[in-house]
């Protein structure tokens, strides 16, 4: 009797119970890849490697953020990037070209203003130096004072146009004015 119910559980483990466990084992081992996957790291998920002077710079990304792409950009080709507003836009690149043109692609529809320096490695050239990406929207800049307000076009007082008249002469802007002829000269 005793071999019987050996024989039993074995039966009852390797038939039923075997096929069970290795499942089990198999979802856990998925689901930890899955987890690995996820918490890559964003340096992991974004390629940036530095090329030659005229080629510029490749860049990788898998549904990476602008604003990552950006920042590890910034560190690969040494510019200053100041941000107003992170970028939650997801893209997927893989292209080569020069760091300023990368930056018109990556910033299509944003405002943002970049300022260029004399290329060491690359006489001739102009390299990226520092790159601000501004709050898309309407409404005043951010840093303008309170009480400001932005200039508008429409009405120029006369006195304001008077002024604005002979700071332009006096800088050599407009012509000096003819001398009256009924004036008298002293």
């Amino acid at each position: 009797m005793a071999v019987s119910q050996v024989s039993r559980l074995r039966k009852l483990f390797f038939v039923e119970a075997a096929p069970l466990l290795v499942w089990t084992i198999a979802g856990a081992m998925v689901a930890l890849q899955v987890d690995a996957w996820a918490g890559t790291d964003v340096r992991e998920q974004i390629q940036v490697r530095a090329l030659d002077c005229t080629r510029g710079v490749r860049v990788v990304a898998r549904q990476a953020m602008t604003s990552d792409v950006l920042r590890r950009l910034a560190d690969v080709e040494g510019f200053r990037l100041t941000m107003d507003e992170p970028i939650e836009q997801r893209v997927d690149v893989d292209i080569a070209q020069p760091t300023y043109d990368m930056l018109v692609r990556l910033l299509d529809a944003r405002n943002f203003i970049i300022t260029q320096r004399p290329d060491r490695r690359c006489p001739g050239q102009l390299r990226v130096a520092h790159i601000w990406v501004l709050k898309n929207g309407a409404g005043p800049a951010p840093n303008m004072p309170r009480g400001v307000l932005p200039p508008t076009k429409g009405y120029v007082t006369p006195e304001a146009r008077e002024q604005d008249e002979l700071y332009q002469r006096a800088h050599g802007m407009l012509p000096e004015q003819p001398e009256d002829k009924d004036r008298k000269s002293p």
